[in-house]
């Protein structure tokens, strides 16, 4: 072999093994969660998200930018939320938590409504739009509470304690917004009372809408300060559902009219379906 090629095979052995130990030196790549464009009170921001069961998660941390304190529980292993005075808690083992490296992902919707602050959705941009003033979240509260008597709150809770008192709090606090949801759609009767005590007759046999009222459990069940919790917040706009007007527990049901309805979300043992 001549000295000319011998020269050349030594460049080429060079090149190949500087290109080896580049490529070796470059990070591995990560999966990126896809973006979400969010506006917070006019500003515009974009964070990772994960979209599971039509709900997006957010990191917990991005509620920061919204003027919420996160914080981090070792012991309990669980992330907290505060927002002035009110607080939401996220279990590390929960089914409202998703976990990926460096991050914890928890329902955006459902976290920034529990803080007091309006979520908007825009499925034609993917976006977002959050309103954080508390104080035109505070005059929604009041014009709801002048529209709910003592006797609807009291049923409401009724029958949120006795369809859902073993449920998780957002559990509790969907079952009510479904009642709720249903007074303001035209195809169920406008009123709690009537939403919850309504019979349908089909054929001359009776059906009742919720099996507490059938099995006279509502008139039995005690709510806890948890359940009325719930229902305040229910009545203050939070909807873990969006929008949902039906639930039911698929392992207690066989109606087929129910579970062919689309599904919303499942929260528990429960499915919220529209």
């Amino acid at each position: 072999m001549n000295v000319v090629m011998r020269t050349m095979l030594r460049s080429v052995a060079a090149l190949t093994i500087s290109a080896a130990a580049f490529s070796a030196a470059l990070p591995h790549p990560v999966h990126a969660e896809p973006m979400l464009s969010v506006t917070i009170d006019q500003s515009a921001h974009q964070t990772s998200s994960i979209n599971k069961n039509d709900r997006q998660y957010v990191p917990a941390v991005f509620f920061q930018k919204m003027g919420a304190t996160v914080l981090w529980n070792d012991s309990s292993q669980t992330v907290t939320l505060t927002n002035g005075s009110r607080q939401v808690m996220f279990p590390s083992g929960g089914t409202q938590v998703i976990h990926r490296p460096g991050r914890t992902y928890i329902p955006l919707r459902y976290a920034a409504e529990s803080l007091g602050m309006s979520v908007d959705y825009n499925a034609k941009t993917e976006s977002v739009s959050i309103q954080t003033h508390p104080a035109a979240l505070s005059t929604l509260a009041a014009s709801t509470a002048t529209k709910i008597s003592k006797d609807d709150f009291y049923w409401l809770a009724q029958i949120t304690e006795a369809e859902a008192g073993g449920e998780p709090y957002e559990g509790k606090v969907a079952v009510a917004a479904v009642i709720l949801n249903r007074v303001n759609d035209p195809e169920w009767p406008n009123s709690i009372q009537d939403v919850i005590f309504q019979i349908v007759k089909v054929n001359g046999t009776k059906y009742y809408q919720f099996s507490p009222v059938l099995d006279g459990r509502i008139y039995k069940v005690t709510p806890d300060e948890e359940t009325n919790r719930a229902v305040k917040d229910a009545l203050n706009g939070t909807d873990p559902t969006d929008g949902a007007t039906v639930f039911y527990n698929p392992k207690k049901t066989t109606n087929k009219w129910v579970r062919e309805r689309p599904v919303s979300t499942t929260i528990g043992n429960h499915i919220f379906s529209y």
